[in-house]
């Protein structure tokens, strides 16, 4: 008995009958969103009810995760180019960041619509890579627009933590002007100038001291030069007038010599006199100016003492201070005011409180920062070691709610994608809008 086997035709698929053409409940606000984002793409061929209902239910998450996503990337760029003033400073570069942001804004907009747009149902195996690439842009755009978020949600701790090393800052600047003012309160720290001049000062009025010594002892020599004169010319004129005739004129010369002497010896004397007299007043003026040095120098080491309070009085204004606020050294000329951070400084500072690090110092070697500690008291108790731990666990929990807002938007409308009901599905399917029209379909 012969066997035969019967090869099965495929037919094509007889068209597809619809009865109803109207475009089911796409009115209202929600039906113009649905024309406008052009879900609508095949008319109203094959939309039921129930498919207009999902329709506008995308439209819904398209507008609502546009709108997110235009604000928070605006929020994002406005603090970039404000050079971070905030991410609510409004000026020129609001404009731009606008534009920025419409931009990614409504590129995300088009890929979205078109990924639910898409007809799946014949290349099923396609949808692996578009999946994994629209998830990982979701991953990356909610980790970028949390940023300006956060930002903006914990303004206060970030400028608390701006304010503290603001204040840090300043102590690694003044730390040097206690430093210089500790060292001129020795001799060695004074300036060259007042310490060659106090020297100069000493030796002047050495030298001046010493030669009115000198001056005192020629004096001194002068006046037992003239006293001998005196004698010799006293016992010249007795012996002038005893002696006999024959003598006379060897004692009247013997006189004359005497008074010569002594009148040599007295002038002598009154040079002396004035010299020793000038003398005294030189170093009189010479005590004075060394006087004048000396004081000079104590002058300038009061001074460093005084600049050494100047810079501990400062220190204490400077940490009563509140954040925000601009102070003036009272009766000086010191300022203070916050630094103003970029917007990548500002998320540097928000990783610092997430991961409950205290607060830095900017440009301060180890030294420094020991001897602000010791002299200063600039020191990070454990109690505020363990607050910050406690307000990390915080930041870092708020971060991950932030992100989930930003990621679970554009997730819904993923898994509406995947979950759409038949009747879409049966709306985008290319081959039943075939049918539909009455084309003959491959089955």
């Amino acid at each position: 008995m012969e066997q035969f086997t019967k090869k099965t035709e495929k037919r094509p698929l007889p068209p597809r009958i619809v009865l109803d053409d109207s475009d089911h409940d796409l009115d209202g606000i929600m039906g113009q969103v649905v024309r406008w984002c052009q879900l609508d793409s095949y008319g109203p061929k094959l939309l039921e009810k129930n498919a207009a209902i999902s329709m506008k239910a995308i439209a819904l998450l398209l507008a609502v995760n546009f709108v997110f996503d235009l604000g928070a990337w605006w929020l994002l760029f406005n603090a970039v180019f404000s050079g971070g003033q905030g991410v609510f400073e409004l000026g020129v570069h609001s404009i731009f960041a606008m534009l920025f942001s419409l931009l990614i804004s409504t590129v995300i907009l088009i890929y979205e619509r078109q990924f639910m747009t898409t007809d799946v149902s014949a290349q099923k195996n396609r949808l692996t890579l578009p999946v994994a690439m629209r998830i990982a842009v979701i991953i990356g755009a909610a980790a970028i627009t949390t940023q300006p978020v956060e930002l903006m949600f914990f303004k206060g701790p970030i400028e608390r933590r701006i304010h503290e090393e603001s204040i840090r800052a300043e102590a690694i600047a003044r730390l040097k002007d206690w430093q210089e003012a500790q060292k001129k309160q020795t001799l060695d720290g004074v300036p060259d100038y007042y310490r060659v001049n106090q020297q100069k000062a000493e030796q002047t009025r050495l030298q001046e001291e010493k030669r009115l010594k000198d001056l005192k002892s020629e004096m001194r020599t002068a006046e037992s030069n003239l006293t001998r004169a005196q004698n010799w010319l006293s016992s010249a004129k007795t012996r002038l007038s005893g002696a006999e005739q024959e003598y006379k004129d060897y004692w009247n010369r013997q006189v004359a010599r005497a008074q010569a002497a002594v009148s040599a010896a007295a002038d002598k004397v009154a040079f002396l006199n004035q010299q020793i007299s000038d003398q005294d007043v030189s170093v009189k003026n010479s005590v004075t100016n060394e006087e004048k040095a000396r004081g000079e120098v104590k002058g300038k080491v009061e001074d460093a003492v005084k600049e050494s309070e100047r810079v501990r009085n400062w220190f204490a204004v400077v940490r009563q201070s509140k954040r925000g606020e601009t102070i003036t050294e009272p009766g000086g000329s010191w300022t203070f005011q916050d630094k103003t951070y970029d917007f990548f400084e500002q998320l540097r500072a928000l990783s610092d409180l997430r991961n409950g690090r205290p607060a830095r110092w900017p440009e301060a070697g180890v030294e420094d920062r020991e001897a602000l500690a010791n002299t200063f008291n600039f020191k990070t108790s454990a109690d505020e070691v363990a607050e910050a731990q406690i307000d990390a666990a915080f930041y870092a929990f708020s971060y991950w709610v932030v992100f989930g807002i930003a990621f679970v938007i554009p997730v819904l409308l993923l898994a509406f994608k995947l979950l759409q009901p038949q009747e879409l599905r049966v709306y985008y399917s290319k081959r039943e809008q075939d049918r539909a029209r009455g084309f003959e379909v491959n089955p």
